[in-house]
């Protein structure tokens, strides 16, 4: 698995000339998207569902244990590879992040398939499930990283090569060539440590927006870097056990310092 950064800085229109560069390089008839529905307005979700290159879409927590939700999940969409369709994406989503693009020639109804299963994660013995929110740009990285190989392959194996921008405004992007891929998952297997590392990312998106945090404040320069201290602190807090909010933040705060 490769995950770099393609374009430092991007534009919506370098983002749109790589993408179609890669889309012909492979002789892609159809461009695919995953896009977090709950981030959507109304009017843009019309004008995806309405594009005339729109093919094929699927709302990927449908006939879920999740299903109630459905609307306010992913959903995948599937439109001819076109300049037309590259703008209509990036165009309306580059602000938010709120995007990914898979570039491939796979079928959409196999994509579907284990993009959906992929959402059902599973831990202690498949006691406990929950939602992998492998669809949301801010922690794809993490999300890839702490995998096992074998649930790597089977979801990021899934498309030649994955696409989004990251939150310094880089085009970001990971492809998964091993070519060992299982097609006999029913959910992705975690353990305890995979799962408090996830949690840990949920907890330090929330801290950055409660704390208003920004790479300056804490002595680094990007939102990446950022984002990845601020997680080895909150792990480093609940090894020491610092549930008290006050505890919590001083420490936070000392590690971001130590870490800087």
């Amino acid at each position: 698995m490769k995950i770099q950064a393609v374009l430092a800085h991007a534009t919506p229109e370098q983002c749109i000339d790589v993408l179609n560069q890669q889309l012909q390089q492979i002789d892609c008839v159809y461009v695919d998207a995953i896009i977090d529905q709950a981030q959507l307005d109304g009017r843009q979700k019309r004008q995806l569902l309405k594009h005339p290159e729109l093919r094929a879409h699927s709302v990927l927590l449908t006939d879920s244990a999740h299903a109630d939700a459905a609307d306010m999940g992913p959903i995948l969409l599937r439109y001819v590879a076109s300049t037309s369709s590259l703008e209509l994406l990036i165009n309306s989503q580059f602000e938010s992040k709120n995007l990914l693009v898979l570039v491939g020639t796979g079928d959409f109804f196999e994509l579907e398939a284990r993009l959906k299963i992929s959402l059902h994660a599973e831990w202690n013995k498949g006691v406990t499930k929950g939602v992998l929110r492998y669809y949301d740009p801010r922690v794809i990285t993490a999300v890839a990283h702490c995998l096992m190989p074998n649930c790597q392959e089977f979801l990021f194996g899934c498309a030649e090569t994955w696409y989004w921008i990251g939150r310094d405004q880089q085009l970001m992007s990971l492809s998964e060539s091993s070519g060992r891929v299982r097609h006999d998952l029913l959910a992705i297997s975690l353990d305890e440590e995979q799962v408090q590392y996830l949690s840990a990312w949920h907890l330090a998106e929330v801290w950055r927006l409660d704390e208003a945090l920004i790479p300056v404040d804490v002595g680094l320069q990007s939102q990446e870097e950022m984002m990845a201290k601020l997680v080895q602190a909150h792990l480093s807090a609940d090894r020491a056990q610092l549930w008290q909010l006050e505890a919590r933040r001083e420490h936070i705060y000392q590690q971001l310092k130590d870490l800087a």
